[in-house]
């Protein structure tokens, strides 16, 4: 904080009058309103001097072009801090996530217009005399930078999903689709995280921000970033009239053939989207970070899309079957349904074999109970392929002392608990059982429980069996 306010003075000769820190966002770097009588300015603390190099060498050469990003007006000698005009407080992402109805709004359509006309301008004049010598990591999207992406994919969505796959022939597809999208043409400035997010917009006119991992790639990629954003959820309708649009404004600057575009358009949307995925598993299934699991859903049924769309010529059977595969597997990642003014029990069953459960709310988790020490059906022949559903397996946990004395006790404190949550105020409680398989006696109990909560006033119930794939 000392620095930027003395990187502050050196420039206007003052100190401000107040500086705030504006909430970050999953970057180290860290960002401050600079208030100075009617002024203000955004000042920014980055640790990454690659990253900052690259922000500001690509901000002053935008800039000088008129293209709508912010202007640098200081920077320190040790590349840490830097101070910037201020855009305002309204991000694009604000508005197209809180709109009404699922379909866009006239006025949202306008400003995605508006954003694909200066994207366009970014990717072509942008691009002119652009020193990509100070690009983060590599200067230009190839073969290693794709091939990158694939495997963040791997490490961090595809193995933690638990969907079986033979990593020989992953790897030979990996490469075949690396040098398949390498060989697109890629002399364009590639803004690589192009999404609402990096969006303001300040008097109805959009103004991009966060370009620092921007190189030389493909035109198509950027507009999948933006078309095919988890959050925002675009209708294909709509997106559909975006693609036209943007397609319609390109041709009037560039000569392009329109198939060639809207195949090679897939392609690219497909690895956007397992590059989305992979930092989806990396910041919500291993990080816990609850907003990155609630968009697993509709980054997997963008997937199921896509794969429909995708030249069968540019993906190996091996790729299409295993992506496929996950693809279908979204429930397993249900978010929760619409806001509710109540309280939302959310209940889930485990194996203690994989990981708890993630919390979906954002709450960090709630009460987890151990089934194990209960007697176990599994352990009988007649009981293995059953389910905690089954009657057989109910009635063997029924004659159960110990689990109707374990049901009981789990009631006792929930009901406390609900009684005290729904006196504050609070939304959400969740409750997790776990057991050796998550098959019989966590199933069980788990039920058991659900059906006893819904009966409670004011409360909604979410049911999950993870290990068995039922969801209620």
């Amino acid at each position: 904080m000392d620095e930027l306010l003395e990187l502050y003075k050196a420039q206007f000769g003052r100190l401000p009058s107040c500086v705030k820190e504006i909430p970050g966002a999953v970057s180290t770097r860290r960002y401050f309103r600079i208030e100075d009588g009617n002024e203000t300015f955004i000042g920014t603390y980055s640790p990454d001097h690659r990253e900052t190099r690259a922000f500001i060498t690509y901000a002053r050469h935008f800039f000088s072009k008129g293209i709508s990003v912010p202007e640098v007006i200081a920077q320190s000698e040790d590349e840490e801090y830097y101070i910037q005009s201020d855009l305002g407080p309204q991000r694009f992402h604000e508005l197209v996530i809180s709109r009404p109805e699922e379909k866009l709004t006239e006025e949202l359509i306008s400003l995605y217009k508006k954003s694909l006309d200066e994207l366009i301008r970014i990717q072509i004049e942008g691009h002119k005399q652009l020193d990509y010598s100070v690009a983060v990591p590599r200067p230009e999207f190839d073969f290693q930078s794709i091939y990158w992406d694939l495997n963040h994919f791997k490490y961090y969505f595809l193995k933690p999903s638990g969907l079986p796959f033979d990593e020989d022939l992953l790897e030979t597809s990996f490469q075949e689709f690396a040098g398949l999208v390498a060989g697109f043409q890629n002399e364009y400035f590639m803004f690589r995280d192009f999404q609402t997010r990096n969006i303001m917009i300040t008097n109805g006119k959009p103004y991009f921000i966060d370009f620092q991992g921007g190189r030389k790639g493909p035109l198509q990629y950027d507009l999948a970033s933006l078309l095919l954003e988890s959050r925002a959820a675009l209708m294909q309708d709509d997106q559909e009239q975006l693609f036209s649009y943007y397609l319609q404004s390109l041709g009037k600057i560039i000569e392009i053939d329109e198939s060639e575009f809207r195949k090679e358009y897939y392609t690219l949307a497909l690895l956007r989207i397992l590059q989305v995925l992979g930092t989806y598993g990396l910041r919500g299934l291993m990080e816990k970070k609850a907003v990155f699991i609630q968009s697993i859903p509709h980054g997997l049924r963008n997937l199921q899309f896509i794969l429909q769309k995708t030249d069968p010529s540019h993906i190996s059977s091996t790729l299409d079957e295993i992506l496929t595969s996950l693809a279908a597997s979204g429930e397993q990642y249900a978010s929760l349904p619409p806001d509710f003014e109540g309280l939302t029990i959310s209940i889930f069953s485990f194996s203690y074999r994989k990981a708890l459960p993630d919390d979906i709310s954002g709450n960090g988790g709630g009460f987890v109970y151990d089934c194990r020490y209960l007697p176990n059906p599994g352990r009988f022949e007649k009981y293995r392929s059953l389910t905690g559903f089954d009657d057989e397996v109910q009635e063997f946990l029924n004659n159960e002392i110990q689990v109707s004395k374990f049901i009981d006790s789990i009631k006792s404190q929930v009901q406390n608990v609900v009684d005290t949550y729904t006196e504050r105020k609070f939304k959400n409680l969740m409750l997790s059982f776990g057991c050796t398989g998550g098959q019989h006696r966590s199933v069980y109990v788990a039920s058991r429980i659900a059906e006893w909560s819904r009966k409670m006033p004011d409360v909604r119930v979410i049911e999950k069996h993870r290990e068995i794939g039922v969801f209620r």
